[in-house]
Formats: structure tokens, C-alpha cells, sequence
């Protein structure tokens, strides 16, 4: 948007400079005016002093016949006072008709301007002869200020129309960056509320981490600790595994030995066994033929003494 402000306003800048009935242009003509108004100063001061000796020639006009001036001594005098009149009156009806904001009153400037240029204060047939020539250049020279004022006063539309544009782009440009400002504004307290959460979750975070980091040098430390003690404990286990394992190889150096002569015993007691075991058979049978023949004997033995 700012790059085609700028570039319409350079348009209007060259369209001002091309236009010879720009805002520019009229700042010329009235810095020309203000140079004629010095001029014109200047051309007052002589009209004064013409004024003065006309007042002079009126004292001595007469209507004597011995005379021979009527009216005028001369006419040349005349027409010079005329010229002067109009040159020193003429900057004024300028700047009238082109400040001039309604058209009755210009009007009424015009037709001042014209009576005035036509000479009524004057009387008689060589007088207006005189003035008509000055008045017909005149009224050019008013039709053309006319011309000028309808210019300028369209020119001073267009740059009203222009201005209203302009000021209304300006005010469009203006809400637009104060909408601008006030999104860019948002945006910054919306980032700058993320930035410290973000802030306020990461010192949340490296709080956690030193936390962790203590507990865990804790455990580190404890578990060093107990790592040793473990290690010495299982030096004391070794040595006391090594010590019952040669236990253990004397004891079964032992209990071969105790082995040997137990069983060594029990043969020798299954040995006394077996002849016990024999002998008591023996004497087991002996001792039923014993009772086998005592048995026999008493049986018999009636048998024996009944016959007889």
C-alpha cells in the first residue's frame, strides 16, 4: 500500500508540474502578484502624485471660451491617468476574481470592474472614445482572469478531490498499521507469555534434571558402597570356601580311611557270623534228635513192656 501512495503521489506531482493550472502554478502567480503588489506600491505612489496635479488642472478648468482647454489641458495627460488608473486598480481585480468563491459575487466584482474601466466619473463623447479602447482591452483581460478563476477553481476541486483521497488512503494506511501495531503488539505478548512458559518449564525441567542428578550421585554413592562391602564379603566367602573346601578334602581323606576300616569290620563280622550261624545249625539239629529220641523213647517204651 505505501509503495502505490508513493507512486500516485509522484503521478501527482508530475501531472501538477505538467498542468499549467495546478496548486503550484497559482503559488507562482501569487508569488508574481505579491511582486506586482510592490510594483503596484511603487505605481500608487505615482498615481498620487498624478492625482495631484489633476486636482490642480480641475481648480484651474473653466467653461470660458477665451480658454481653449475644456476638460483636460491635454489628452495625452489623460490617457496617461487612465493607463495608471487601471494598472494601479488592475492586481486588485485579479486577486478578486481568483479568491473570489461564488460566482454572483464576481458577478458583481465584474460588473464593478466594468463600470469602473468604462469611465462613468467621466463625461462627454471624447471621453468615452478615449476608454473604449482601455475597456475592450480590459474585458479580455477580465474574460481571461475568468478563464484563469474557472481553472483554478477546478484545479482546487481536483486537489480537494485529491486530498479527500489521499486523506482517506492516510486514514486507511494509518488503521491499517494501528491494526498492524495492534497484531504485532498481540503477537508479542503472545510470544512473549510462550517464551516464559518455555522459560518457566525449562527452569521446571532443570530443576527436575539437578533432582535426578542428586538422587542418582546418591545411588551412585550408595551403590559404590555397598559394591565394596560386597566385594569384602565376598573376599570373606572366598576364604571361607577355600578353607571348607580343604575341610572338606581332609574330611574325605578321613571318611575313606573310616570307610576302609568299617568295612574291613563288617566282614570280619559277617565272617563271625556265618560261623555262629553254622554252628548254632548244628547244635540246633543235635538238640531236636535229642528230643526226637527222648521223645520216641517215652512213646515206645510201654509199647516194649506190654507184650511181656
Amino acid at each position: 500500500m505505501a509503495k502505490q501512495l508513493i507512486i500516485a503521489d509522484d503521478e501527482e506531482v508530475q501531472a501538477e508540474e505538467m498542468n499549467p493550472f495546478s496548486f503550484r502554478e497559482f503559488l507562482r502567480w501569487k508569488n508574481q502578484d505579491e511582486d506586482e503588489d510592490q510594483d503596484q506600491d511603487q505605481d500608487q505612489d505615482q498615481d498620487q502624485d498624478q492625482e495631484e496635479t489633476y486636482r490642480k488642472v480641475g481648480s484651474s478648468l473653466t467653461f470660458d471660451p477665451e480658454h481653449s482647454s475644456c476638460f483636460f489641458p491635454e489628452p495625452s495627460l489623460c490617457q496617461e491617468g487612465e493607463e495608471a488608473w487601471g494598472r494601479s486598480f488592475l492586481p486588485g481585480e485579479e486577486e478578486e476574481t481568483r479568491f473570489s468563491s461564488r460566482p454572483e459575487d464576481q458577478l458583481t466584482e465584474d460588473q464593478l470592474t466594468e463600470d469602473q474601466l468604462t469611465g462613468d466619473n467621466y463625461e462627454g463623447d471624447d471621453e468615452t472614445s478615449i476608454t473604449e479602447p482601455i475597456s475592450s482591452r480590459r474585458k479580455g483581460l477580465l474574460q481571461q482572469l475568468q478563464q484563469e478563476n474557472v481553472s483554478l477553481r477546478s484545479s482546487l476541486v481536483d486537489l480537494q478531490q485529491r486530498s479527500e483521497v489521499n486523506e482517506r488512503r492516510v486514514a486507511a494506511l494509518s488503521e491499517e498499521l494501528q491494526q498492524r501495531r495492534r497484531q504485532e503488539e498481540k503477537e508479542a505478548q503472545q510470544r512473549r507469555r510462550q517464551e516464559e512458559k518455555e522459560a518457566q518449564d525449562l527452569e521446571s525441567m532443570v530443576h527436575s534434571v539437578e533432582q535426578n542428578l542428586g538422587l542418582m550421585t546418591k545411588r551412585a554413592v550408595r551403590a559404590e558402597s555397598s559394591v565394596s562391602k560386597l566385594k569384602l564379603e565376598l573376599q570373606t566367602l572366598q576364604a571361607q570356601v577355600d578353607s571348607l573346601q580343604k575341610e572338606n578334602d581332609s574330611l574325605k581323606s578321613a571318611d575313606s580311611q573310616v570307610v576302609m576300616t568299617m568295612r574291613q569290620n563288617a566282614q570280619m563280622a559277617s565272617e563271625y557270623l556265618t560261623k555262629t550261624l553254622t554252628l548254632a545249625h548244628s547244635s540246633i539239629r543235635c538238640w531236636v534228635r535229642q528230643k526226637l529220641y527222648i521223645w520216641c523213647l517215652s512213646f515206645f517204651a510201654p509199647l516194649i513192656k506190654c507184650p511181656s
